[in-house]
C-alpha cells in the first residue's frame, strides 16, 4: 500500500434499493402529514427532505472542484435536503428538552 492509496478517500456508493426504497417510504409519510395539517411544516418537511436526499443522492467525484460540484442541481438538492433534515431535527430536540 502506497501513501497515495492510503490517503485517498473511498467513494461511497449507496445501494439502489436504498436510493429507491427509502423515498418510497418517506414520501407517502410526508404527504400524509401535509394532508392532515399543511400548516405544521415541521411535521412534513423532515420526511420530504429525507425522501429528496435519498432520491437525488450525489457524491463529489475525486478531483472535482467544489464550485462545479455545488452548481450541479442534484448536488444542490442533496445538500439542501440534508440541511433541512438537520435543522428540523435540531428543532425537534429543542422542543423535546425545553
Amino acid at each position: 500500500m502506497t501513501l497515495q492509496t492510503a490517503t485517498e478517500r473511498p467513494q461511497v456508493r449507496m445501494p439502489l434499493w436504498i436510493r429507491i426504497g427509502f423515498p418510497c417510504m418517506f414520501l407517502p409519510l410526508a404527504l400524509m402529514h401535509a394532508w392532515k395539517d399543511p400548516h405544521a411544516f415541521v411535521d412534513w418537511i423532515d420526511p420530504l427532505s429525507l425522501a429528496c436526499f435519498f432520491l437525488f443522492w450525489r457524491i463529489r467525484e475525486p478531483g472535482e472542484p467544489r464550485r462545479i460540484y455545488l452548481t450541479n442541481l442534484r448536488a444542490l438538492i442533496t445538500n439542501l435536503s440534508a440541511l433541512a433534515v438537520a435543522v428540523t431535527s435540531v428543532w425537534w430536540l429543542i422542543q423535546l428538552y425545553r
